[in-house]
């Protein structure tokens, strides 16, 4: 039977929100949490169906947990909040590419309205990622299959691109294997990747930036390519069309991906 956990630190809400789960659901396990720790503790421990998650939690807000859990949950999670015009905008800001988060749920919390949520996000299984489509100049590469062997490379373009995944059409074929390790080499649009501040005087980033933004990685950014690892998900049967998906994203690479997606229009 499904496994739900509820991270909300209100009485009232957790009775009403746990009533319409059982209602909806014949045998739900439903798993309680009342802070922002015990909600990741929990989720460290128990594979969970679904996650609810209120904004105003005693030690953490919705948006940093959800982003935690996001690093180690990849299925739906629900976001209740009071009306308020602030949380409203950073949850459009902060949690854009989700569709389940961005459709946040005001409390107090409609029965329907929840409801509805559980058919489509549990039960009904729809995607949680929104996808954006693109036109991004891109190489998937593999890796060699020995000492002095060349790893494989294929050339070809992003078509549509999630904080999750992308679609890819190949110029030749694939000759990785499904569940292979890859690297994306993506070639991005001209603005993309962290903002850096700039001092009015110099024209240069201040020394501390400087230091910071020395790294590999976003030295890769900031000639306009970034590498993000990836595996690869599935091919058709001429191999010349690809879907990979992303493991363990640095959070430099997930600022570049939302960033690509905010200039994107929605699928």
């Amino acid at each position: 039977m499904p496994a739900i956990l509820i991270a909300d630190a209100y009485k009232s809400s957790l009775v009403m929100t746990s009533e319409v789960f059982k209602d909806k659901i014949l045998g739900a396990a439903i798993f309680i949490a009342k802070t922002g720790k015990d909600c990741l503790s929990l989720v460290e421990q128990q594979k969970f169906d679904m996650i609810v998650v209120d904004f105003d939690l005693p030690d953490a807000d919705g948006i940093n947990l959800t982003k935690m859990l996001r690093r180690v949950y990849s299925g739906p999670i629900l976001l209740t909040a009071f009306p308020d015009a602030s949380i409203k905008n950073a949850i459009a800001t902060e949690l854009f590419p989700y569709k389940d988060v961005s459709e946040w749920i005001e409390k107090p919390v409609s029965a329907d309205v929840l409801s509805e949520k559980i058919d489509r996000y549990l039960l009904d299984g729809e995607r949680v990622r929104k996808r954006y489509q693109t036109s991004l100049d891109a190489m998937l590469i593999g890796k060699g299959a020995g000492r002095g062997k060349r790893a494989p490379k294929v050339k070809g373009n992003v078509i549509n691109l999630s904080i999750g995944g992308a679609l890819l059409k190949l110029d030749n074929q694939l000759k990785m294997k499904i569940g292979e390790e890859v690297s994306l080499n993506l070639s991005l649009q001209a603005g993309v990747g962290p903002e850096r501040k700039v001092d009015a005087e110099t024209k240069k980033a201040p020394r501390n930036e400087e230091t910071a933004n020395s790294s590999a990685e976003n030295a890769v950014v900031s000639k306009g390519l970034t590498k993000i690892k990836a595996k690869i998900a599935w091919a058709n049967k001429s191999k010349k069309e690809a879907g990979i998906y992303f493991e363990n994203l640095t959070e430099n690479h997930r600022k570049v991906l939302e960033n690509l997606l905010k200039s994107s229009e929605e699928i």
